[in-house]
């Protein structure tokens, strides 16, 4: 009888236990694309970055809104300048709440506000 409580108070440790613990390894995503989205400032906090789930980057610096189409295919990520209709590529990754973005052998590390 003792073995019994014992068998079912670990069972009942385990099956609270073990997705408590898998939540708290959550939180990023495997998808570039989806872990782009969000809101990214640069160290200073002079420029915003926004991805939108929707394909749309809006860039925020000093009171004015930019609105751009972007994409990401693996490691890379692609705007198009509104100006020009130029594509512009950058790799780019995510190290927590950090977006390295590296271009022409330089890296710009933004920081995730949301």
């Amino acid at each position: 009888m003792k073995n019994t409580w014992k068998v079912l108070a670990l069972i009942f440790c385990l099956v609270l236990v073990i997705p408590l613990a898998l939540g708290a390894c959550g939180g990023g995503s495997d998808d570039p694309a989806k872990a782009i989205v969000g809101v990214w400032t640069d160290q200073d906090g002079l420029m915003e970055y926004e991805f939108k789930s929707d394909g749309v980057m809006v860039l925020r610096f000093m009171g004015e809104e930019i609105e751009m189409p972007f994409s990401v295919n693996g490691n890379k990520l692609a705007v198009t300048d509104p100006d020009t209709d130029e594509l512009e590529e950058v790799d780019f990754r995510i190290e927590g709440d950090n977006l390295i973005l590296s271009f022409d052998g330089e890296e710009e590390t933004l920081i995730k506000k949301q």
